[in-house]
């Protein structure tokens, strides 16, 4: 059968923008299963020489659906710089994970279990809910809306509130609110454990499944408290196998960066761009399609584009080595071409003619890192029509041919045990390994 790619692009039911690629062997087993985060963000870069007051009020805005979590983080890292602790916060941090997670389950999760995991998937969302279970639906939606009023009676507004500032909040709870948010607790109370009684029996046919999906070995990192129990405020971290067996504890937050680090292979991206329905500007985007289906590293992405743009910046900084594959009519048709890419800043990011060399400065201006870069191009005759001219078509395992002979030197070449796992210029010649 050969070895194939399936790529499922966009994933939906998620909060954000991603897509998942699986790698096919002969068999048609599943060999390799990458998730790639494709939102272009950049708030490291937008940080740089703001006061650090500003800080929880633009973090918030990373991400929309949970902005208080990224707000009370920043604060707690600016508390410390105040050297004060502070504990009203817990209760908006509950309110958050309330509104949540009653949307990640009843939203994103409920349709599975109670409409069935095989069931239309045009029905198999919110609105089929509604129709087939109408209570559970209701007590979904009311329990979130509980969070987002909690957060609102407390904080002043359910999205991006300013009401956290460093070194506490801007004001006390209002008694009324308080008294609103108690007398509403019995009855959220017993949607909560009305839902946990569904669910638990819920899952009684999903036994199979639930025993070998997503089941491989790893690690679970978490907060506990003094007692040892659950913590989502504040606590050390404890690190568990997947039998539940402590591996690390007691580990002070403040110094995660000495337990965590980034580690495995040397990371290549292949980035294949041009306008596959204009004749040979199709080269690269055809080249790149014909590694994926045939390329199983999993240390290897392959990417189609029709131009160069700046949200792939993000993608460029997390390689160590980028592969440009493009056309070009700077040389003879048919013919093959390597060159070494330095980055260069671009007059302008708007511009149809953003460049590979713009591509890397911009990563590293944003990411403190970027990639090692070649390009490969092949020399263009037309540009008309859907289909290659013959000379670029005769070329083209040419250049596979080279691009995958550069990739398997790469993988061999290896990364050194030593080069370190953080931000910073990759320090290796790949170039040097062509020849």
């Amino acid at each position: 059968m050969g070895e194939r790619r399936i790529v499922i692009d966009p994933v939906t039911r998620i909060e954000g923008h991603a897509r998942v690629t699986l790698h096919l062997n002969e068999d048609g087993e599943v060999v390799n299963a990458r998730f790639h985060v494709t939102q272009f963000r950049a708030f490291e870069k937008l940080c740089e020489g703001r006061p650090f007051s500003e800080m929880p009020s633009l973090m918030a805005r990373i991400y929309g659906i949970c902005p208080v979590s990224h707000l009370i983080a920043s604060a707690k890292a600016c508390d410390q710089i105040l050297a004060v602790a502070v504990q009203l916060r817990r209760l908006l941090n509950l309110a958050q994970l309330v509104q949540s997670h009653a949307l990640s389950f009843f939203y994103l999760s409920a349709p599975d279990f109670l409409l069935g995991m095989d069931s239309d998937p045009a029905r198999r969302n919110l609105f089929g809910l509604i129709e087939s279970h109408p209570e559970t639906a209701r007590e979904g939606i009311r329990l979130r809306k509980f969070g987002q009023q909690l957060i609102g009676r407390l904080a002043g507004k359910r999205i991006h509130p300013a009401w956290v500032v460093p070194g506490g909040v801007s004001e006390p709870l209002p008694a009324a609110a308080r008294d609103a948010v108690l007398g509403e607790l019995p009855e959220m109370r017993g949607m909560v454990q009305r839902t946990l009684g569904w669910f638990k029996s819920a899952l009684e046919p999903f036994r199979e499944e639930a025993a070998a999906f997503a089941n491989f070995p790893t690690l679970f990192l978490g907060l506990v408290g003094a007692d040892g129990g659950l913590e989502h405020y504040d606590g050390q971290i404890r690190v568990v196998d997947a039998a539940g067996r402590v591996v690390a504890d007691d580990l002070v937050p403040e110094r995660y960066r000495d337990y965590l680090g980034e580690a495995g292979r040397m990371s290549v991206l292949i980035l294949g761009y041009g306008n596959p329905l204009a004749g040979d500007d199709g080269a690269g985007w055809r080249a790149a399609e014909a590694l994926a289906s045939s390329l199983a590293e999993p240390s290897v992405r392959v990417r189609t584009c029709r131009q160069l743009t700046p949200e792939l910046a993000g993608e460029a900084a997390e390689a160590d080595l980028m592969i440009f594959l493009d056309a070009s009519v700077e040389i003879p048709p048919g013919t093959l071409s390597c060159r070494r890419v330095q980055p260069e800043q671009a007059a302008g990011l708007l511009s149809h003619h953003f460049t590979q060399e713009a591509l890397l400065a911009l990563a590293e201006q944003l990411y403190g890192r970027r990639p090692e870069a070649v390009l490969f191009s092949i020399g263009a005759r037309s540009f008309s029509g859907p289909a290659l001219s013959s000379e670029v078509e005769g070329a083209l395992p040419g250049l596979l041919e080279q691009v995958r002979e550069l990739v398997a030197r790469v993988a061999q070449a290896g990364k050194p045990a030593d080069e370190p796992a953080g931000p910073g210029p990759a320090e290796r010649d790949f170039f040097s390994v062509m020849h």
